[in-house]
């Protein structure tokens, strides 16, 4: 049996909850809390790891899109 070849490119489309915070300038705290809550980007878990696609990203921050803050507030948005 021959064993497969692994894979010659990282999976960089999919990025951890260190790198995402620094993409989005919040702390990882904010991010797991949003996790827990329910309200933050959809992620993936592998093992213990933390895992999210940018691609959910941009569809989580496209939904949180507001022309002003009464609108986000009525969203229920701080």
């Amino acid at each position: 049996m021959t064993k497969s070849a692994p894979p010659t490119q990282p999976l960089n489309h999919y990025v951890t909850q260190a790198q995402l915070a620094e993409v989005l300038r919040i702390s990882e705290r904010s991010l797991a809390r949003m996790r827990s809550d329910g309200i933050g980007p959809i992620f993936r878990k592998a093992g213990r790891r933390v895992l999210y696609k940018m691609e959910d990203v941009e569809v989580w921050l496209n939904s949180r899109c507001f022309s002003s803050t009464a609108e986000a507030k009525e969203a229920g948005l701080r």
